[in-house]
C-alpha cells in the first residue's frame, strides 16, 4: 500500500466562502495527502462577508483538546502540522500544546551542537549545586544528540523528586545571568561553542514543555 502523508490542518470551517478548511481539504487530497482538520471555529460565512445578527460563529476551543486526546489514543501521527485562523487568544496555548504532543523526531528544528553543549554545562552545574545534589549522578547529552540522560540515585530521591528538580533546573537555566561555567581551554576542549544566550533560549522553551510533567507522563509510545 503506497505511503500517504498525513497533515494536521488547524483551521476554521466557513460554511460559505472559499477559504480555510473548505479549500484546504480538496487541495491536499488532490496532492495525495490525508488532511486531518482540527477545527478552531465554525462560521456561517467567512469573515470577508459583513456580520449580522443572523451570522453564526462557534468557538471550538472546548473541543480541540478532546480531539487531540482521541488522536493520541488512536496512535495518529502527522508528517506536517500547520495552523490558520484562530478563534481566540486562548487557542495559542492549545495549539502550542498540540505541537508539543505531536512533534516527531527528525521533522522539526533540532538542537544545534552549541545548544546541546551549552545546555549541558549550565543545567549540569545547577543540578550539581542543588539541595538534591547527592542524588544526581550524571546529566549529559545522548550520543545521537536528540536529548539528554539524567542518572540519579532513587534511594536518595524518588522519581517524582527528579521530575520536580528538572523543572526547577530548566527554569533557572532559562534565567541564567552569570558567566558560562567551564568556558576555558583548561576546563573544556570545545569551549568556543558555548553560548549562554543560546542555552537560555532553549531552556525557556523546554521549561514550558515539561512544566506539567508528572511521573505518569514519563511513559512514551514511539511510532514512525
Amino acid at each position: 500500500m503506497p505511503f500517504t502523508p498525513q497533515v494536521a490542518a488547524i483551521h476554521d470551517l466557513s460554511a460559505f466562502g472559499r477559504c480555510s478548511t473548505t479549500v484546504v481539504l480538496p487541495v491536499l487530497s488532490a496532492m495525495g495527502v490525508q488532511c486531518c482538520p482540527l477545527l478552531t471555529a465554525y462560521l456561517s460565512a467567512q469573515t470577508a462577508f459583513p456580520a449580522s445578527e443572523k451570522s453564526t460563529f462557534v468557538d471550538m476551543s472546548g473541543q480541540m483538546e478532546g480531539v487531540a486526546d482521541h488522536w493520541r489514543e488512536l496512535g495518529v501521527t502527522f508528517d506536517a502540522i500547520y495552523s490558520g485562523f484562530l478563534a481566540s487568544e486562548a487557542q495559542i496555548d492549545i495549539i502550542s500544546h498540540f505541537y508539543e504532543r505531536f512533534r516527531r523526531p527528525n521533522t522539526d528544528d533540532l538542537l544545534s551542537n552549541s545548544a546541546l553543549h551549552s545546555l549541558e554545562h549550565i543545567v549540569a552545574t545547577i543540578l550539581r549545586n542543588s539541595p538534591e545534589k547527592d542524588a544526581v549522578v550524571y546529566f549529559g547529552p545522548m550520543g545521537c544528540q536528540t536529548g539528554f540522560y539524567v542518572l540519579f540515585d532513587e534511594a536518595k530521591l524518588p522519581l517524582s523528586g527528579i521530575v520536580e528538580l528538572l523543572k526547577r533546573a530548566f527554569n533557572e537555566a532559562a534565567a541564567w545571568d552569570r558567566e558560562m561555567p567551564g568556558q576555558s581551554p583548561y576546563e573544556c576542549g570545545n569551549y568556543r561553542n558555548l553560548d549562554v544566550a543560546v542555552c537560555r533560549k532553549e531552556c525557556a522553551y523546554y521549561a514550558q514543555v515539561i512544566q506539567d510533567w508528572t511521573v505518569d507522563k514519563l511513559e512514551y509510545e514511539f511510532r514512525l
